[in-house]
């Protein structure tokens, strides 16, 4: 049988697509989305549903046909806490990739 036999050939998965201006890619086993909103990538995780990923797509390329800022669901989680001194701490709930500790800043020598 010749290489392009159809029975050659193994049945693959797409592990990306496209809805309008989103595209969703498998990584792993989890889908992410990818877009640019405002000249910056938006990469969010939707999780392990292909269908969820289709659906959260379509939603997101209609946001951004219309121009609307992204839905809330995809912006991370804030929490705002009250620090000792009485004074509002705001954090999120997904921590920056690079980010350093307080305590190991050290403020600049000056000579």
């Amino acid at each position: 049988m010749p290489a392009s036999h159809p029975a050659n050939k193994r049945s693959k998965k797409s592990t990306s697509f496209r809805v309008g201006r989103v595209r969703a890619y498998l990584r792993g086993r989890v889908w992410y989305l990818c877009y640019h909103e405002h000249g910056q990538r938006h990469q969010p995780r939707v999780g392990p549903d292909r269908e969820a990923a289709r659906q959260m797509a379509a939603e997101v390329n209609a946001q951004l046909e219309v121009g609307r800022p992204r839905p809330s669901a995809l912006n991370p989680a804030r929490s705002q806490q009250s620090g000792s001194d009485g004074s509002t701490i705001t954090s999120t709930s997904v921590a920056p990739r690079y980010a350093r500790s307080v305590a190991t800043v050290r403020p600049h020598n000056i000579c």
